[in-house]
């Protein structure tokens, strides 16, 4: 730990001499941001509705009140199909307590090849087969900072006893320029030796717009617990992980943090 508290110093003393990249990636954030508030002929903001679209629900045909059945039919299966799913999660809660849960972390990163230092908060909740998840990402380097908001609001867990698959949907904000990007993601959480290790992986992918994908994420965590007291668990842990901002702006950290488990 020391060792690598002392190559972060060291990095952050050197860093002026050196590239960054936060710069281009606001830029680019900035692009995305005009071209998808596109202006009129006559200078002002275009209108993206048609004035003589009607919606009208009168005189429904026999085909539309088919569909509509079908929905209803469909979203009702899915419905009963997960109430009985969380069901049968809940009632082996005593058995694995991971799956209704807290976790707050905090990480610290380094990113050698491109002089970038990152910090990373987070909270999750988990409740049977669903979670959510929040974090706040600020980067900096020679040329800036950026900052993002990242909430997956919904997560789907498949919990296979110990080991969990994951499929989550939900949003980026980034700030300074603000503009906002669909994200979506797939992972899974692997708690081994009675939950005192944990070993996470994690893949995200964002939209695409007319300069290309916002971001790609590829990040792997191993942690380890450190000390249990009563519910809560603390947990040391090491990671890597390696963003993506438009195709071509490449960010890979090594990671160091602390998680804080409510069990």
């Amino acid at each position: 730990m020391k060792r690598f508290i002392g190559l972060l110093v060291l990095a952050a003393v050197l860093h002026s001499n050196m590239v960054g990249q936060t710069r281009e990636v606001r830029e680019r954030v900035a692009e995305t941001k005009g071209a998808s508030s596109g202006t009129s002929s006559s200078g002002g903001v275009r209108d993206t509705y048609d004035s003589d679209w009607d919606f009208d629900v009168e005189g429904e045909t026999i085909g539309e009140m088919v569909a509509s059945a079908v929905v209803f039919v469909t979203a009702y299966a899915v419905y009963t199909g997960f109430a009985y799913g969380q069901h049968a999660v809940l009632y082996h809660r005593d058995e694995r307590p991971e799956l209704v849960s807290l976790e707050g972390s905090l990480a610290g990163g380094f990113a050698f090849g491109e002089n970038a230092l990152m910090v990373t908060p987070k909270l999750r909740a988990n409740y049977g087969l669903f979670a959510s998840e929040l974090r706040y990402i600020n980067v900096g380097d020679v040329t800036g900072r950026m900052s993002s908001v990242d909430w997956q609001v919904v997560m789907l867990r498949l919990p296979i006893k110990n080991f969990k698959l994951e499929y989550g949907l939900g949003l980026s904000w980034f700030l300074s320029p603000n503009k906002a990007y669909f994200d979506t993601s797939a992972g899974f959480v692997w708690d081994l030796w009675d939950n005192r290790v944990q070993l996470e992986g994690r893949f995200r992918n964002s939209a695409d717009t007319s300069v290309g994908r916002y971001r790609v994420e590829y990040s792997g965590d191993l942690g380890w617990e450190a000390a249990r007291l009563g519910c809560f668990r603390l947990m040391p842990f090491a990671g890597y992980s390696k963003y993506t901002y438009f195709d071509d702006i490449d960010f890979s950290y090594l990671r160091l943090g602390l998680k804080l488990r409510w069990l």
